[in-house]
């Protein structure tokens, strides 16, 4: 596996054995792979805690805002194109 300059990455331990192909499988259900199913999982969760999230890093930096209607349900993002907010 080749790492990307772009990109970070972590270890992640789950328990109990076999949960890592369950997520697997949920993931692939939706059309997802377990990466992507895994860091949409960490967006929404730290948008849902937060009510923001910053995409990008260094000089390209994107807030993220969940909108006021939809903060029970994840359904609408506001990514802000200005810096009113």
């Amino acid at each position: 596996m080749t790492k990307e300059s772009n990109c970070d990455s972590i270890v992640l331990t789950l328990e109990p054995k076999g949960k890592k192909e369950n997520i697997k499988n949920h993931a692939a259900s939706n059309g997802e792979t377990l990466n992507s199913f895994i860091n949409r999982a960490i967006n929404e969760t730290i948008l849902r805690e937060n009510g923001t999230l910053l995409i990008g890093s260094g000089e390209m930096v994107i807030p993220v805002y969940l909108d006021e209607a939809d903060s029970n349900g994840l359904t609408g993002y506001d990514v802000d194109d200005n810096e009113d907010h």
